[in-house]
């Protein structure tokens, strides 16, 4: 519809249209002056779109003003050139009807020519373009963006896009545009962050964020002196997206990051390790998946890491070995794999290490004992096979030890009897094939799990009665005999005994009834056998007792119903079955002779 640029000079007006009897003439009858002279051709079904134009011009203007273009006054040479370029458009079309449409006459062995004419569509319809950034923003983006991103190269809807137009657009604030200025590129960053997890519209607390107000104000952050950020502590803020790289390029001087408990997803990018000042960075309970960098050995002034409880996957790198100043590395539960790299066992500053529940594989390294340091060492839920290292026994600080979930054999050390400040040891579901050793008893034990070795043999040793802090005790599924020793009354501190399915035989000693404490108290799938001690009536913090599958006969009633009223009570015994061997009115759950087939009593 505009108008064909016809040459026309500032000198006169210009004239942008030509008359419409000749436009009309020309677009609807392009062949009436060939059937003038006789030769007369149908061009049917022709369709040209079109727009209307209202011509509205002085035509005395036009006389008295007319320049000669193209060898003729001006307005006939812009609507010769229409005309021309009509009848191009309409020998193009039919050109092409022709050639594509045209088939040989098998008959004849003459060429047919279509009838109908091709149809020929002009549209006009406007073009969409995405809006062109403005000056200021291009600015922006050539300082705050990291390397390898450019402005050109981002959607609309991308997190720095959205960030970058907010602070070209809608930032009050105004900070001006200066090369490696802090705060421009901390605010880019975090304002990333924002759009990236979702602030908008999923976070549970965003005061101040994208406001006015210095970065610095805004909720979850921490600056330092000099105005730059120092601490982010958004845990458990419903944080759902993915990691921006630009934390990482702009945040520079972060010192502790917590971004636990939150729904992240997606990787951890490799540009973690430009936080070469962060001392803590939390990140458990998210769902990141992807392998765990290796320029994390850049982080060099670490010294807490936790990404526990997501899906990483991968070996560990070991570069971790170049974080010396780390103290805590928490992993556990993810799909971490491979051996543990022998670097890991120098980092001499480590104090609690968790990398439980995972897929490690191999033995575990003799080197451990180097790490003199070592609190807590949780190595359960893998692969590990061998036997213990001796060496471990060197770690006279060691006060939590996790091996549980695993494949090792051979025996106990006797060694760990050394380590008077370990006061937690699980090694349940392994295949160790040895006795518990009395040395035991030397620790300040308080929580002993060696439950479902089912090659641990031996007697239960008296000598843990010299653990006057032990609470808890299980053997569960080992190969434990004899019968329950009288010394068991000296475990004053018992909350927790559970010596069920063992060849254990014999009578309940009398001394239970002095722990006092006990709560749980399992004989379940024994060989124990006679009366009830009448001593366990003084037992009134019991609340979970087991006796099913088991020899023991009388006196559960007269014992144990008077604390069946609490809710949490619970009391399963041989009163099931068929001919069941007793009978037990107050029993929560009632199973056959054999142990087996239990179903709760109705109430």
């Amino acid at each position: 519809s505009n108008p064909i640029d016809n040459g026309g000079t500032n000198d006169e007006p210009d004239i942008e249209v030509a008359a419409s009897d000749d436009i009309e003439k020309a677009v609807q009858h392009p062949h009436e002056e060939n059937e003038s002279n006789g030769s007369k051709k149908e061009n049917k079904n022709l369709i040209i779109e079109t727009k209307e134009v209202d011509f509205d011009y002085d035509d005395s203007i036009v006389e008295e003003e007319e320049e000669e273009v193209c060898g003729m006054p001006k307005r006939k040479c812009f609507a010769a050139t229409v005309i021309t370029l009509v009848i191009t458009a309409i020998a193009l079309g039919i050109g092409v009807g022709v050639s594509g449409g045209r088939k040989d006459d098998e008959s004849t062995g003459r060429r047919s020519i279509p009838t109908t004419a091709p149809t020929l569509v002009i549209s006009l319809e406007p073009t969409t373009l995405k809006p062109t950034p403005g000056p200021y923003m291009q600015d922006l983006a050539s300082i705050v963006l990291p390397p390898g991103k450019e402005l050109q190269s981002l959607d609309e809807s991308d997190p720095e896009f959205m960030a970058l137009k907010w602070m070209a657009e809608s930032d009050v604030r105004g900070v001006p545009l200066k090369v490696n200025s802090t705060e421009l590129l901390e605010r880019f960053a975090l304002a990333t962050l924002y759009y990236a997890t979702s602030g908008d519209e999923m976070w549970s607390s965003s005061f101040l964020w994208l406001s006015g107000s210095l970065h610095c104000n805004w909720d979850m952050i921490d600056c330092s002196g000099d105005g730059s950020v120092r601490g982010i502590s958004m845990d458990s803020n419903n944080l759902t997206g993915t990691l921006p790289v630009e934390i990482f390029w702009n945040l520079k001087n972060v010192e502790e990051v917590n971004l636990g408990s939150n729904l992240l997803s997606g990787s951890l990018p490799s540009e973690i390790g430009l936080w070469s000042k962060a001392s803590f960075v939390n990140l458990e309970a998210n769902a990141l998946k992807s392998s765990i960098p290796t320029t994390i050995g850049q982080m060099e002034r670490l010294k807490n890491f936790a990404a526990a409880l997501n899906q990483l996957e991968g070996s560990l790198p070991s570069e971790i070995g170049m974080l010396s100043e780390l103290s805590s590395l928490q992993l556990w539960q993810n799909t971490l794999s491979g051996s543990l790299p022998v670097e890991i066992t120098k980092l001499g500053k480590m104090k609690y290490l968790g990398l439980g529940n995972n897929l490690f594989q191999g033995t575990l390294h003799t080197e451990f004992g180097l790490m003199s340091d070592l609190i807590d060492l949780q190595l359960f839920g893998n692969s590990f096979e061998g036997s213990i290292a001796t060496e471990l026994a060197s770690l006279s600080q060691l006060g939590d030890l996790g091996l549980s979930n695993n494949d090792l054999t051979g025996t106990i050390p006797s060694e760990l009897g050394s380590l008077t400040a370990l006061s937690v040891l699980v090694l349940s579901n392994n295949d160790f094939s040895s006795t518990v050793p009395s040395e035991f008893g030397n620790m300040s034990l308080e929580y002993l799990n060696l439950e479902e070795n089912s090659q641990l043999s031996g007697t239960i040793p008296t000598a843990l009665s010299n653990a006057p802090l032990l609470s808890y005790f299980d053997v569960t599924g080992c190969a434990i005999s004899g019968s329950i020793p009288t010394e068991i009354g000296l475990f004053t501190s018992l909350t927790f005994l559970d010596v069920s399915k063992t060849p254990l035989e014999g009578t309940l000693p009398s001394e239970i009834g002095n722990l006092n404490q006990l709560q749980t108290l399992s004989v379940w799938g024994t060989k124990i056998s006679g009366s009830v001690p009448s001593e366990l009536s003084r037992l009134s913090n019991l609340s979970r007792v087991f006796f099913d599958g088991t020899d023991l006969s009388a006196g559960l009633e007269t014992l144990f119903c008077d604390l069946s009223g609490s809710p949490d009570f619970t009391f399963w015994s041989d009163c099931g079955g068929f001919e069941p061997e007793l009978v037990c009115n107050c029993c929560s759950d009632c199973c056959d002779p054999n142990g087996s087939n239990c179903e709760a009593v109705a109430t």
